[in-house]
């Protein structure tokens, strides 16, 4: 019976958490610093650059809005989001699937 109730309670608190961030992702974006308007600047100005690649790494500690400010600069940028999390992370969103590989590989070409 205790295996149930906390299933039940873990069940309620993940489908509380998806809902938060379901919303989280459907309010208006806040801007008031114009901080995506300089990035998304930066950005066609480097792309327009001989010998540099436009990379934008975010960092940032849990909770900030790095994925909801992304998800927004794409709206005006083409990009491809990868989160290079741990593995046994509990961060969102997780790992993305052979990011390591992909770093490992800039890696080597750079050399």
């Amino acid at each position: 019976m205790l295996s149930l109730v906390l299933f039940l309670m873990l069940m309620t608190i993940t489908n509380c958490f998806a809902l938060v961030l379901h919303l989280a992702f459907q309010t208006e974006f806040q801007d008031s610093d114009n901080f995506l308007s300089a990035i998304n600047e930066q950005l066609n100005k480097v792309a327009n650059e001989e010998g540099y690649y436009n990379y934008l790494p975010i960092i940032q500690s849990s909770g900030y809005g790095k994925t909801r400010a992304i998800i927004q600069l794409a709206t005006a940028q083409p990009l491809i989001y990868v989160c290079l999390c741990q593995v046994d992370s509990t961060s969102y969103p997780p790992k993305t699937p052979k990011s390591s590989e992909i770093s490992q590989r800039e890696k080597m070409q750079r050399k």
